[in-house]
C-alpha cells in the first residue's frame, strides 16, 4: 500500500514537472520569422498568426489552405487560396496589408519555381 502511494506520488510529481516545462519564453508576436522559398521571403507565418488571433473560422480555413498548398509546392493552388483570403471582407486593415504582401510574395515564388513534375 505504501509502495503504491509512493509510485503514484512520483508519477504525479514527474507529470507536474513536465507540465511546468523549462521556463523558456515564447517569442513575441512581432518576431515571427518569415519563410524563405526560391529566394523570396514570405510572411505567411505572421499572416497565419494574425488570422488565428482574430478567430474568424473562414479566414483561418483559407490561410490553412494556403499553407497546405505551399507545403506541397502547389503554388497555383496557393495563389487561388490567397486571392480568396485577400478579398475576404472580414480582414482588418492590418491583415489586408499583410495578405496583399503575402499574395505578391507567392506570385514571385510561383514565377520562379520550376514546373511541377507530372
Amino acid at each position: 500500500m505504501k509502495l503504491r502511494n509512493l509510485v503514484v506520488g512520483l508519477i504525479l510529481a514527474v507529470g507536474l514537472a513536465g507540465i511546468a516545462g523549462c521556463g523558456k519564453k515564447l517569442p513575441e508576436g512581432n518576431s515571427i520569422a518569415p519563410l524563405e522559398v526560391e529566394g523570396v521571403k514570405v510572411d505567411l507565418p505572421k499572416l497565419q498568426a494574425s488570422v488565428d488571433a482574430g478567430g474568424n473560422a473562414d479566414l483561418q480555413s483559407g490561410v490553412r489552405g494556403v499553407v497546405m498548398a505551399f507545403r506541397y509546392r502547389q503554388y497555383d493552388k496557393a495563389l487561388m487560396e490567397m486571392e480568396k483570403v485577400t478579398t475576404n471582407p472580414a480582414l482588418t486593415e492590418e491583415q489586408k496589408k499583410m495578405a496583399s504582401d503575402v499574395f505578391e510574395q507567392v506570385k514571385q515564388i510561383a514565377a520562379k519555381a520550376p514546373p511541377a513534375p507530372q
